[in-house]
């Protein structure tokens, strides 16, 4: 049946048809596209309007553009419909948490409360939404200190593992825009003198996730799609009708490069399920795994196969049970003796993926939920540990940012985690004395400090008549900041950390008159906004102060040139003693 046609051009159902199945081979771009032509027709339909800011909704969250998607499920999730997928609930729900907006997500879960009542997601959810910032007490930062790597790269950073006692992970550059999976990452290891590209990686093979080396890192076993792929972009290989496949390699060490590899075949008639997310204990005698398979306790569970030394070949897999497994997600297993690291979001946490440890001696035992700020309200995932250094490494997108997964470690020996386990030699820990902030230093500018900080200078627009420090912009009635501010609410928040007696205060302003909508609301919204991303950061919601002006504080009272109206579309951040605030 041909498509229907108007005016030359696809008709709205065809291009939100189009869309869905763009989206289902991720080419996300082309589906944005699509969706929002839809959108921009005015006298569309309203059934298709609906089907288009679904499908966009879906898209945002799968790219990270988590404010957009927000505003998006809001339209549509008030009105309950049988286009409403659970993951839809949850998805918005979990969004909102991230955001600070909890109470927004608690009408969402009251809505849907009893349509989803026996979905494990929804239900954690639902309970991590009751005292959601009890976790962020100035106890956990004090007792539990975590460090960001300093990785300069876009796109996101996932899939570590241990090479030869050094950390490894997996980096794919991300198309300006729209954030699009790439399957055919590049590998980097982590020394003491930084980051640098892995010469001893697997090369051409369309890894997406972790691999794990044993054997003093003489075998790999790693995670691919299978061989009948489709091409979504340049250098980006996704297969989206069939799983993911285990496959072997062992180091040949005369030409010092991998032997072809060969699959992993664990069960019959496995073709249609996923296998990722392997960890080999260091003798090779075990393999942990990820799968989808049937029997399982859904979503995706966490499996081991021991080897048969006589069959050469591993045995039939067994399923961790359900002190392990859930409903939900059961992903990136890491082994370190009888200690099995993962990541779970059916398990009761904090929100989104958390990490939890389980002592395989003790099957019986449930695992160990770390805490906060390791485990927060965002995603949480893909735990490594290097024993030979003592330091946890993990995974999170907890910035807020939609363009990357940034990775964190703890140094266990500063940091005593006795949940753990671990014989960790702990190191005397010597806290820096800090000046006394004196009467005459009356504001602290982050600006300033987040550039020594990150070795960058704070930069605005050139072509500005005014560059006002400790600024937030935003778009032409948005209340989101523009794409390239969110590292300053980071910053705000790093600095903040280290003089938890300030308070922030927010200001927010508007555009001049004529050129926003409701220019006083619009403000609030904008600094409510800002105080929002803060709390879900971590600032003690006393320390937040907003005020709002609308459009009576330009930042010049002359008529301006059209490109440099946005300089008025801001949030001043001043961090301030109490005495300063009013």
């Amino acid at each position: 049946m041909k498509e229907h046609r108007k005016g030359g051009s696809l008709s709205d159902l065809s291009k939100v048809k189009r869309a869905e199945r763009l989206y289902n081979s991720r080419e996300y771009e082309k589906a944005i596209s699509l969706c929002i032509a839809v959108l921009n027709n005015g006298g569309g339909n309203t059934n298709l309007a609906r089907r288009a800011k679904l499908q966009l909704a879906r898209i945002y969250v799968d790219t990270r553009q988590f404010e957009k998607s927000v505003s998006l499920y809001d339209e549509v999730l008030h009105t309950p419909g049988p286009d409403i997928l659970p993951t839809d609930v949850t998805n918005c729900m979990d969004v909102l948490k991230r955001t600070g907006q909890v109470d927004e997500a608690r009408k969402i879960g009251t809505l849907y409360e009893s349509e989803l009542k026996d979905d494990i997601k929804f239900k954690n959810l639902q309970s991590s939404l009751t005292g959601n910032y009890q976790n962020f007490n100035q106890d956990s930062i004090a007792k539990v200190k975590i460090d960001s790597l300093p990785v300069n790269m876009g796109g996101y950073q996932y899939g570590m593992s241990l090479y030869r006692k050094q950390v490894i992970f997996l980096s794919n550059e991300l198309k300006k825009g729209t954030s699009s999976f790439s399957a055919n990452a590049k590998s980097f290891i982590i020394t003491e003198h930084g980051i640098a590209p892995f010469a001893d990686g697997i090369k051409g093979v369309p890894q997406v996730g972790p691999a794990t080396y044993y054997d003093n890192g003489k075998k790999v076993i790693y995670t691919v799609n299978p061989v009948s792929m489709v091409k979504i972009e340049q250098n980006s290989l996704f297969n989206s009708k069939t799983g993911t496949l285990l496959q072997f390699a062992a180091h040949e060490s005369g030409n010092n490069s991998w032997s072809k590899s060969g699959g992993i075949k664990l069960i019959k008639n496995g073709d249609s399920y996923s296998f990722l997310h392997p960890a080999v204990t260091e003798n090779g005698q075990r393999l942990y795994f990820v799968s989808d398979m049937a029997g399982g306790y859904g979503g995706t569970d966490i499996y081991y196969a021991d080897w048969d030394r006589e069959a050469q070949k591993w045995q039939k897999p067994v399923n961790m049970g359900p002190e392990v497994n859930t409903s939900g997600n059961e992903l990136y297993p890491f082994i370190h003796n009888n200690k099995l690291f993962f990541s779970s979001s059916g398990l009761s946490g904090f929100g989104g993926l958390d990490i939890f440890l389980f002592n395989t001696d003790q099957p019986d035992v449930a695992p160990v939920h770390l805490p906060y700020p390791i485990n927060t309200q965002a995603d949480d995932l893909n735990p490594v540990l290097d024993a030979t250094n003592w330091l946890l490494y993990f995974t999170s997108d907890r910035t807020g940012g939609h363009d990357n997964d940034r990775i964190y470690l703890v140094d266990l020996k500063k940091t005593r985690l006795d949940q753990l386990g671990l014989s960790v030699p702990q190191e005397e820990i010597v806290e820096p004395v800090m000046d006394n902030i004196t009467d005459s230093r009356e504001e602290i500018s982050y600006t300033d400090n987040a550039a020594k900080e990150n070795n960058v200078a704070s930069s605005f627009s050139s072509d500005t008549i005014a560059s006002v420090p400790d600024i937030i912009y935003f778009d032409r009635n948005a209340v989101v900041p523009q794409d390239k501010e969110w590292y300053k609410i980071d910053s705000i928040f790093r600095i903040w950390k280290m003089h938890t007696n300030q308070t922030i205060v927010i200001n927010g302003h508007a555009d001049i008159k004529g050129r926003e909508q409701g220019e006083l609301a619009l403000s609030k919204n904008r600094a409510a906004y800002i105080r929002a991303c803060l709390k879900s950061r971590g600032v003690y919601v006393n320390r937040i102060k907003i005020n709002y002006y609308g459009a009576s504080r330009p930042v010049s009272k002359e008529s301006l040139p059209e490109r440099n109206v946005g300089i008025n579309r801001r949030c001043e951040i001043k961090i301030l003693s109490d005495r300063n605030i009013f």
